[in-house]
């Protein structure tokens, strides 16, 4: 039986769920880590808060509305005056329950992040009756469940695991000792149960810390462990026709990271780099010359992209550069035809295909190669561990090659990720087009109206939320794209895109977008990745204080590519320290140098951790001195003792395949 089902709260819908969010035991539960803390007993009143602000009053209620639907969520809303005198609209979505506790007259404890607007406001608050029982005390930890989990149920889920769980460190004890580490199953009781803020804090780096040693060991035996079986004998030179069929000439910095994989590739190791660059330096070109590098060895190559729409840019890109100088390019998509599946299939598994390109179609069970010997996979954390496993385990010794919008920190790089190559590319072009600006809590409906008026005139206006559904702190696209129609839906109009919505859905929404018919696209960061529309001009990020630099940067990169003036607005609602750090934003636009100062200021979380859907690094401020402990520590684990622990880890987190004989 699956230990999780053992939990209180656990079922078998609910253990689907979990395995969505990459939780399939208790260890994976243990590092899975609240994103946020909601602190009770620290909240502000009502009357003293301003927008952004934690607020807990005791409110009546005057006046309710009759529930409706917005955007197709239902909406149930009360006003109600504070025992301050503030008055609040309470609003809650998709929250059926709400209109059986609260009525007009009705005493009610409410408490949420504080929105105003006009008035002041509460998305889905969290409330009891004044009645009862004080509940809202304490401190209770906020997951990134991605909508899939209530937080109350994965709270008990949670508590309940502390009292079954004993977790086990691979640091040794007299490293523990030496350090004054907290034991783990102290920090993670912390994490998940904390007594203070602070507490938390320091059960979630300790939890992190023990993260990172088991990945920079991981990376230590997959490095001891590699074989290598491809042979590349032909000069670097064999790929000169193909750089001169460029429509552009390479940049030194694209040159020299072509020279360094040809180089790896033919010296007999194993190539496993990962080619970061920012927006626009140039990563698909040295993609291609490596592809048809391996080619020209007799090798076949996979580029897979993380959406159709890239594909197949991609694909027309490699198409119209190679296939003069006799490559043999194929694509395959999960909406291709069944007969161009078919022949596409055969032309792999025949040799008949030299390229292919595609999403993740390329790892199906019925797509055999004849000799792969490279895959390359653009923006890797688009793609789960298992699906980039299925497509390397389609060769006999794959070569792979990641590309990352995110440059990796050259003090990171050297700290944890040793020899591993990671090549950076120097952006082509200068962003000097883009101003950016953070915009605090009370300034949101300014920004919103200056956004409106600009679509008026013909711009266009990305608005992206950190998630998809609502969890009540207003952050969410569902909810966000509901109130920005209901507000705005006259004046211009106004899509959705995030990744839940069908292929057909996103297409219409980018095709919208991109033909002007749609002047605000209100997305999640899935606008990141394969969205190309030159003419956008602006850029909102609403809860900007949750995503690192880097990843703000990139989504920056989505607007001005026209090479006309665009504005870029970082929104949040945190504190001054929070809105400095964003600053950095305004005075940098060369991705490494933000990459530099993300990773002073925060550490390496954004860095390892956010394509990990909350495990461990994600949304933990980690210091380049806790870095650098776990560099240390890692040199200390007994590879022999613990060899099982680090496998297991090196398989479910796809850091390589590793030769286990």
């Amino acid at each position: 039986m699956d230990e999780l089902l053992s939990l209180k709260g656990v079922g078998e819908t609910t253990l689907r769920k979990l395995h969505e969010l990459n939780i399939f035991g208790l260890d994976d539960l243990a590092a899975f880590l609240p994103r946020d803390y909601m602190d009770f007993d620290s909240a502000l009143p009502l009357e003293k808060g301003e927008g952004g602000a934690f607020v807990l009053s005791e409110v009546t209620v005057k006046s309710v509305s009759k529930p409706f639907r917005k955007g197709g969520l239902s909406v149930y809303r009360a006003y109600g005056v504070s025992d301050g005198g503030a008055k609040v609209r309470l609003t809650w979505y998709n929250s059926p329950f709400v209109a059986k506790h609260i009525s007009e007259g009705v005493r009610v404890r409410v408490c949420g992040k504080l929105r105003v607007s006009g008035q002041k406001e509460l998305i889905n608050p969290a409330f009891e009756i004044c009645a009862g029982k004080v509940k809202l005390a304490g401190i209770r930890p906020i997951y990134p469940l991605k909508g899939l989990i209530p937080q109350t149920t994965m709270q008990k889920i949670a508590r309940d695991m502390l009292g079954k769980y004993t977790p086990e460190s691979i640091i040794p004890e007299s490293s523990h000792n030496k350090h004054s580490l907290m034991s783990l199953a102290e920090a993670v009781r912390a994490a998940h149960l904390p007594n203070s803020i602070r507490e938390a804090d320091e059960g979630r780096k300790r939890i992190a810390l023990e993260e990172l040693v088991k990945r920079i060991a991981a990376f230590k035996m997959v490095r001891e462990s590699e074989r290598r079986y491809n042979t590349y004998p032909q000069p670097a030179s064999c790929i000169d026709a193909a750089e001169r069929a460029l429509p552009f000439v390479l940049s030194a910095s694209q040159k020299a990271a072509v020279e360094k994989i040809t180089g790896v590739l033919r010296s007999g190791k194993p190539l496993n780099a990962m080619l970061a660059g920012d927006v626009g330096s140039g990563k698909t070109a040295v993609a291609m010359l490596s592809a048809y590098f391996a080619v020209k060895n007799g090798y076949q190559a996979a580029f897979m992209a993380p959406t159709e729409i890239l594909a197949v840019q991609h694909y027309n890109n490699f198409e119209k550069t190679l296939a003069p100088l006799g490559v043999r390019i194929a694509l395959l998509c999960g909406s291709s035809p069944v007969a161009d599946k078919r022949a596409v299939k055969c032309a792999l598994e025949s040799g008949g295909a030299d390229i292919v390109i595609g999403t993740q179609a390329l790892f199906s069970a019925g797509v055999a190669f004849n000799n792969l010997g490279l895959v390359i996979i653009d923006e890797q954390h688009r793609f789960g561990v298992a699906q980039r496993t299925a497509l390397i385990d389609k060769g006999r010794a794959v070569d792979t090659l990641t590309l990352s919008a995110t440059p990796i920190p050259r003090s990171l790089r050297l700290t944890m990720f040793g020899d591993i190559d990671i090549i950076h590319l120097e952006r082509r072009h200068p962003a000097d087009n883009i101003t950016t600006a953070v915009v605090p809590g009370h300034k949101r409906g300014d920004m919103l109206e200056y956004i409106v008026k600009e679509c008026e005139k013909g711009g266009r206006a990305f608005i992206v939320a950190p998630k998809i559904e609502e969890d009540g702190d207003g952050y969410a696209a569902e909810e966000l794209y509901s109130e920005l129609k209901s507000a705005f839906g006259k004046r211009v109009k106004i899509g959705l895109l995030h990744g839940r919505i069908s292929p057909s859905q996103k297409i219409a929404a980018i095709r919208g977008f991109e033909r002007g018919e749609i002047g605000i696209l209100v997305s999640t960061t899935v606008v990141e990745v394969g969205v190309d529309v030159p003419d956008a001009s602006i850029m909102a990020i609403m809860g900007a204080e949750r995503f690192g630099l880097a990843t703000l940067h990139q989504l920056r990169g989505r607007v001005g590519r026209n090479g006309g003036k665009a504005y870029c607005f970082l929104y949040t609602e945190k504190n001054p320290r929070e809105q400095a750090r964003l600053e950095i934003m305004a005075k940098e636009t060369d991705g490494l140098a933000v990459a530099e100062k993300d990773y002073e200021l925060r550490g390496a979380g954004d860095f390892l951790g956010e394509s990990q859907s909350g495990r461990g690094f994600a949304g933990v401020n980690l210091p380049v001195s806790l870095v650098n402990l776990a560099a240390s520590l890692a040199g200390e684990v007994d590879a022999v003792k613990y060899g099982e622990i680090l496998r297991d880890y090196i398989l479910r987190f796809g850091l390589r395949r590793i030769t286990l004989s």
